[in-house]
């Protein structure tokens, strides 16, 4: 997993929004980035948000299909970025060898420099099944990535620090059947996969702007609702917390399931009619926690960071019953 990153300079973003965009002059804020580069560039008339995508983490056939799967959940209502038309006419460009694409900045607050309220959990709850609905009118079939297995495979090795592996050893094997029983799911669907803090914006009209993409993958749909779960309960103060916020997870299951025509959830829909049920989401948060610990043991800065994610497997199997108990509901 070795990331190549565009890692423009302020000067280089300069020199590519005029090229590619026709701004001349623009001032530049680098806004971060885990894999992908992303910058605002600001004139007097445009205010864009260009991203350089990481050799490694996609291709432009993976970007392609990601913009594609952006303009079909913006045509079903979900709040997403609008990309921006390059001087060729075309949304992908390339610079310097890296695809790159741009979007309008929306004004608001990143969750993740937000108070979490009740409420906001409840809109995160909502804002989740509209996904899944938007989700479910992609056509996959021609949506190729990797399978489950593949993909744990991949971040199973390679760990750059040792840590205590009890528990993660203790259901291994269970995690391993999970993700069988993933990959082999009759329906599968569009997962954004990354529905977190970090990717959230409270528009200043209420609305929640969901960002960033190009982490999705394709798979049974009851990840999508865990991965929030998960996200969200274990999240504090823009860290990791030592346990799960059974409240946020309460709210975000009143919030799914105020969606008319909610899905998937068994039970959770007016019609009563879903595809999973309480425990596929727990074995998908479950198998999430692991492979989330990997990918962070793999690209963590510090081992404190991937330990975190030891933690959370240790708490949500510690509070099973009662997150079990809240899907339920």
């Amino acid at each position: 997993m070795n990331y190549v990153r565009a890692n423009f300079p302020k000067s280089t973003v300069r020199t590519l929004a005029k090229a590619l965009y026709g701004l001349p002059n623009a001032k530049i804020r680098v806004l971060g980035g885990i894999a992908n580069s992303n910058y605002r560039v600001t004139t007097p008339k445009y205010d864009l948000v260009i991203k350089a995508y990481a050799h490694g983490q996609s291709t432009p056939e993976k970007i392609e299909k990601e913009v594609a799967a952006v303009e079909t959940f913006r045509a079903h209502g979900v709040c997403v970025p609008s990309f921006v038309i390059g001087l060729d006419g075309k949304i992908l460009q390339e610079y310097d060898g890296f695809t790159v694409v741009a979007t309008k900045f929306e004004k608001g607050s990143l969750l993740s420099k937000s108070r979490l309220t009740p409420a906001t959990y409840f809109a995160v709850g909502a804002l989740t099944a509209r996904v899944e609905l938007a989700a479910a009118k992609i056509p996959v079939a021609n949506y190729p990535c990797k399978s489950f297995a593949d993909e744990f495979a991949d971040v199973s090795t390679n760990w750059k620090y040792k840590f205590d592996l009890t528990t993660y050893n203790a259901h291994l094997e269970t995690v391993k059947n999970i993700i069988a029983r993933l990959d082999a799911a009759p329906r599968k669907v569009f997962l954004h996969r990354d529905i977190w803090p970090e990717n959230l914006i409270a528009r200043p009209n209420g609305d929640l702007l969901l960002l960033d993409f190009n982490d999705w993958s394709i798979g049974a749909p009851e990840i999508e609702l865990a991965n929030t779960l998960l996200q969200f309960g274990a999240y504090k103060r823009g860290r990791l917390a030592p346990d799960f916020d059974l409240t946020a997870l309460r709210e975000i299951m009143r919030g799914y399931r105020s969606v008319a025509r909610t899905p998937f959830l068994k039970g959770g829909a007016p019609q009563g009619a879903g595809v999973f049920s309480p425990a596929d989401i727990w074995d998908a948060a479950l198998f999430i926690c692991y492979l989330y610990f990997g990918y962070n043991a793999i690209q963590a800065k510090s081992r404190r960071n991937a330990d975190a994610y030891l933690g959370r497997i240790a708490a949500l199997i510690k509070h099973r019953t009662e997150i079990f108990n809240l899907i339920s509901q």
